[in-house]
Parts: structure tokens; C-alpha cells; sequence
């Protein structure tokens, strides 16, 4: 029986099939994500043979987005996804209560998430919860809307 550095037994592979000195590497989880996720806020366009609708962009990577929709979409259903001056096609991985994540058929370049990344921190949307947090704020500081004027 081989063991790891700590006494642990080891029975994913075992030394031999590593090779000299390949380090021991544990075969990937299932389910995990291939690629790491930017947080975003930003608004978005969907567009596929049905139409076109507008959506916010919530997270993004490589492979891969998050949206908010407000419109019917169904999963395998293919799109197009535009946000600030970029755009992926791909395909809906699942639709659930107004949420979707889109895989891209091609992998987004590094410089696609920075410009992203650097566009969030200039336009980023407020969120419901931050939209409410701003209203109460401005209540107790006695700052009225323009809509409440009389």
C-alpha cells in the first residue's frame, strides 16, 4: 500500500502509474466548476431565433454566464450574448425561475474578463437589495424622491 506525505493511504493511483516525478494529482471532483466566476452587475442582451431580450449579466467566466432573464427560455436553447462591447454564442445549461447559465461554445479571451471586470466597477448595476437599502437610507435622512413631490 502507498501512502502520501502525511501516513494517509493512497488509492486514486498509485506511485508507479504517477512516474518518477510526476507529483501525485487526485482526479478531478465531479461537479465543480471548470472555471472560476467574476462577480458582476451588468446589464446584457440575449438573443436567439425566438427574439431578443434584455437580461443583466450576474457572474462570467471563461467558459461560461449567469443572467437574469425576463424572458421563456428552455435548456440546450441556443443564444447569443451581448454586454458592453462584447458578445458569445452558446447554449442555455439550465433555466430556472428567471435565472440561466449559458455555456460559450468558445472560451472568452483573458482580456474579455479584465475589460469586463474593470467595465463592473464603472457601471455596475444596484441590486434589488441595494435599491431598497438606498430608499431606507434616504427615508431616515428625510431625502425625498422626486416622485414623492408635491
Amino acid at each position: 500500500m502507498f501512502t502520501d506525505a502525511f501516513g494517509h493511504p493512497v488509492f486514486a493511483k498509485s506511485a508507479r502509474q504517477c512516474g518518477p516525478m510526476e507529483p501525485f494529482r487526485p482526479d478531478p471532483i465531479i461537479g465543480r466548476r471548470e472555471h472560476s466566476r467574476l462577480r458582476v452587475s451588468l446589464p446584457a442582451r440575449l438573443t436567439t431565433l425566438d427574439g431578443s431580450s434584455s437580461a443583466v449579466l450576474t457572474d462570467l467566466s471563461f467558459g461560461g454566464a449567469q443572467l437574469e432573464i425576463k424572458c421563456e427560455l428552455r435548456q440546450g436553447q441556443q443564444a447569443v450574448l451581448s454586454w458592453h462591447r462584447f458578445e458569445a454564442f452558446g447554449s442555455m445549461s439550465w433555466v430556472h425561475e428567471g435565472m440561466c447559465g449559458m455555456h460559450f461554445d468558445e472560451y472568452l479571451a483573458g482580456a474579455v474578463l479584465i475589460a469586463t471586470r474593470d467595465f463592473d466597477d464603472a457601471e455596475h448595476l444596484a441590486s434589488e437589495r441595494e435599491r431598497v437599502r438606498g430608499a431606507a437610507r434616504d427615508f431616515v435622512r428625510g431625502v425625498r424622491r422626486w416622485w414623492h413631490r408635491q
